[in-house]
């Protein structure tokens, strides 16, 4: 039940958005579903990025703390 409700508001907000954004921004429809597209790939790309990440940091724990304190601290 939690699930489909989730999923009712997200396309209820995708509905207002679509119809109201446009318009607000002065934008054409066509320009935004243009920029809607892009956003949508980049994150696609963005959580593909993070799953490969995470699964990095599961497999050596001790390492990928390392490597983390080691990007932060290069000066």
């Amino acid at each position: 039940m939690c699930c489909f409700l989730a999923t009712s508001s997200y396309y209820a907000f995708q509905l207002f958005v679509n119809g109201f954004v446009p318009q607000a921004a002065l934008m054409s429809p066509w320009w935004y579903q243009l920029l809607s597209n892009i956003l949508t790939a980049l994150q696609m790309v963005l959580v593909a990025v993070y799953g490969l990440l995470f699964r990095r940091a599961q497999r050596d724990k001790a390492k990928w703390r390392n490597d983390v304190d080691s990007w932060f601290s290069k000066k």
